[in-house]
């Protein structure tokens, strides 16, 4: 199991895991779906509102 550091919980991606996780990240942002490590634009803006305006 790779050593993580602290304040860093993203675990190091090895050379040969690239190709793959990037061919499926385009995969998945040509589809509109959110993709792990990149900004969610959607995400963000929900998270930016209040949950009870009335309050």
């Amino acid at each position: 199991m790779p050593v993580i550091a602290p304040g860093n919980d993203t675990p190091p991606r090895g050379p040969a895991d690239t190709p793959i996780f990037e061919a499926l990240a385009a995969r998945w942002a040509a589809a509109g779906r959110s993709v792990p490590c990149r900004d969610d634009e959607e995400w963000a803006l929900l998270a930016e509102r209040i949950p009870w305006p009335d309050r």
